[in-house]
C-alpha cells in the first residue's frame, strides 16, 4: 500500500471503525460479561480462570479479555479502550485485505480495503466489545499466512482464533484452506503439503490448546461439558437453543450488511459469469464456505459470519469502479452520521445510565427479578443474585416486570435497552 493509500486508508478507519464508539454506554449481555470478566482478572491478577456475576465464565476463552487487560494496564479502564479492541481488529483487518487481493493478482488492491468501509454490518462490530473481531482478524491472518506459504505462522494465528472462541477458529481456517487449495491447486499432495508442518502443529498446540489443557486440568469434565459440549455442540447442532433462526438468516443479515453494493450486484455477476476469472471465483467459494457453514449451524447470531467480508469485498473490487466506491463512501459516511445521532438519542432514553447514576448514590442492595442486566453487574462492580425469599428491609429491584406486577414497589425509574423496557423499583 502505498504512503498516500495508507494515509487515506487510515483516515477513513478512524471515522468507519473508532469515531463514536463510547456513545451508547456498555450494553446486556455480552458487553457486560466480557467487560467485567477483563476487569475481574485485572484486579485479582488472576489471569487464568474468567468470573462474572460470582461464577465461572466458561463459555468463552480469555484472549479477548488478555488483550484488553494489556491496554487497561497501560491506559486504564475505559469503555472506549475495551471497543477499541474491535475496532484495531477491523484496522488491521483492511490491511490484510489489500495483502490478500495483492496476493490474487486483483489489479486495484487497495479499493478491496476501501470497500470494508462501506459494509454496515462492520461499523457495529467495531464497536462492540465482543471477541467476534478479534477472531476474524486471527483467522484471516491464518489464512493468509498459509496462503503466502508460511505454515508456522498460519498455524500459530490459527491458534491465537481458536483461543478466542474456541474450535470454530480452527474449522474455519481449515475449511477455507482446503476449499481454496483442492480449487485452485487441484492436486491433493500440494493442498496438504503446507498442513504437515510439524513445527507449525506445535505452535498451533501451544498457542491454541494451552490454556483449554489447564482449564480441563483443574475443571476435570464440569469445563468440557460447559464450553466444548454445552456451548459449542450443543450449540450447532440445536440441542442448546439460544439463538434459533431460519436457515435464510444470513442471507438477511448479508443483505442489510452489503446494503449499498445491492444495486451493483447483478451487474458484477453478470461481468463475472462472462469470463470467470479465476480471483473472482477463489473468492466466491471461500465466501460460500463460510455462508455454507454457519448456515448448517441450527444457532445463529449475525456475528458468526463477519468474516465473509473479506473475501466479498475482494470479489467486488474486482468489478467495481473508482466512481461507484467513491459514490458508495459518501453515502456510507452519510448513513454512520445519521447512526451517531440515533444512537445519541438513544442513549439518552436507556435504562442503564439511569439506573447505574440512582443505585451508586443511594447504595442499597439490589437484584435481579424477572431480569437479568450484565451491563450493571460491570457497572457497579458487584455481584447481582436474584431477588431472594429473604430480603433487607430496604433494597432496589430490576426487572422487566411493569408496575401493575410489582405492588408494593415504588417505581424510581424506567428505560429502554435492546432487548425490552426496564424499571428500577425500591422497597
Amino acid at each position: 500500500m502505498a504512503k498516500k493509500e495508507f494515509l487515506v486508508y487510515t483516515i477513513l478507519a478512524m471515522f468507519f471503525f473508532f469515531l463514536g464508539n463510547s456513545i451508547l454506554s456498555i450494553t446486556s449481555p455480552d458487553e457486560g460479561r466480557n467487560l467485567y470478566a477483563a476487569v475481574y482478572m485485572l484486579n485479582t491478577k488472576n489471569f487464568l480462570t474468567p468470573m462474572y456475576n460470582c461464577h465461572f465464565r466458561f463459555e468463552k476463552p480469555p484472549m479477548l479479555y488478555w488483550v484488553s487487560d494489556m491496554l487497561f494496564l497501560i491506559f486504564g479502564v475505559h469503555v472506549w479502550l475495551a471497543r477499541a479492541v474491535s475496532g484495531i481488529s477491523a484496522y488491521i483487518l483492511g490491511l490484510l485485505t489489500y495483502k490478500i487481493a495483492k496476493l490474487y493478482n486483483v489489479e486495484k488492491p487497495f479499493y478491496a480495503s476501501l470497500i470494508l468501509f462501506t459494509i454496515t454490518h462492520l461499523w457495529i462490530e467495531s464497536r462492540a466489545y465482543v471477541p467476534e473481531m478479534l477472531l476474524t482478524l486471527f483467522e484471516i491472518a491464518s489464512i493468509y499466512f498459509f496462503l503466502t506459504k508460511s505454515p508456522k505462522l498460519g498455524y500459530a494465528f490459527m491458534g491465537f482464533a481458536t483461543l478466542t472462541k474456541g474450535p470454530v477458529g480452527t474449522a474455519v481456517v481449515l475449511m477455507v484452506i482446503l476449499s481454496l487449495g483442492f480449487y485452485e491447486k487441484r492436486n491433493i499432495k500440494d493442498v496438504l503439503k503446507p498442513l504437515l508442518d510439524p513445527i507449525g502443529i506445535i505452535l498451533y498446540i501451544l498457542t491454541g490448546w494451552s490454556w483449554y489443557i489447564y482449564m480441563v486440568y483443574k475443571y476435570g469434565f464440569y469445563y468440557i461439558y460447559k464450553f466444548f459440549i454445552r456451548n459449542n455442540i450443543d450449540v450447532y447442532t440445536g440441542s442448546k437453543n439460544v439463538h434459533l433462526y431460519p436457515f435464510y438468516y444470513y442471507i438477511v443479515v448479508l443483505f442489510i450488511a452489503l446494503i449499498l453494493w445491492i444495486p451493483w450486484f447483478y451487474s458484477f455477476l453478470k461481468a463475472y459469469i462472462k469470463d470467470k476469472p479465476k480471483n473472482a471465483t477463489s473468492m466466491l467459494i471461500w465466501s460460500a464456505v463460510i455462508l455454507l457453514f454457519f448456515t448448517l449451524s441450527k444457532n445463529k447470531l449475525h456475528h458468526y459470519i463477519i468474516s465473509i467480508y473479506v473475501p466479498i469485498s475482494i470479489f467486488i473490487s474486482i468489478y467495481a469502479s473508482k466512481k461507484i466506491i467513491k459514490l458508495n463512501l459518501i453515502l456510507a459516511s452519510i448513513l454512520l452520521c445519521i447512526l451517531f445521532f440515533i444512537a445519541y438519542k438513544y442513549e439518552s432514553n436507556r435504562f442503564v445510565p439511569k439506573a447505574v447514576l440512582i443505585l451508586k448514590a443511594k447504595k442499597l442492595p439490589v437484584y435481579f427479578y424477572n431480569a437479568h442486566m450484565s451491563a450493571m453487574v460491570y457497572y457497579l462492580n458487584t455481584c447481582i443474585d436474584s431477588l431472594p425469599k429473604y430480603t433487607p428491609k430496604h433494597y432496589f429491584v430490576i426487572s422487566k416486570n411493569q408496575p401493575n406486577a410489582m405492588k408494593g414497589y415504588t417505581l424510581f425509574t424506567k428505560g429502554k435497552e435492546f432487548d425490552g423496557e426496564y424499571y428500577l423499583y425500591s422497597r
